[in-house]
């Protein structure tokens, strides 16, 4: 299952694997594939809605609709906080379509958070 990664930090938003995307059934259609590209191409829209969560939860799963916002209706965003000992400065994120296995992109995005902030902590 490929996915859109997402990096953020200090409101910088790293992306990677746009076209990845574009592979889901649920983009074919010209609509959805344009709301989501203008969200990948709109970085401070995401770099808003990671913003909102950090702090209050490592990890923060928005499905569809409970994001409010037109263009993330047909995906989800599993993010995950990193910290510099103790203190959270960014997140990664996975954005998909509404039928990811969760489970494993929640796996996966805390295993890297939680590596990414093993290395940053001991500088």
């Amino acid at each position: 299952e490929e996915c859109f990664n997402i990096g953020y930090t200090e409101n910088k938003v790293y992306l990677d694997g746009r076209i990845n995307i574009m592979k889901h059934p649920e983009f074919k259609e010209t609509d959805k594939l344009n709301y989501i590209l203008s969200l990948i191409e709109e970085e401070n829209i995401l770099a808003d809605t990671i913003r909102r969560y950090l702090g209050f939860r490592k990890t923060k799963i928005i499905i569809g609709k409970e994001s409010k916002l037109k263009e993330m209706q047909n995906c989800s965003l599993v993010t995950s906080e990193y910290r510099i000992k103790g203190k959270p400065v960014g997140a990664i994120g996975i954005l998909g379509p509404t039928r990811m296995d969760y489970s494993r992109m929640v796996s996966i995005a805390e295993y890297i958070s939680d590596k990414l902030s093993e290395i940053l902590s001991e500088f």
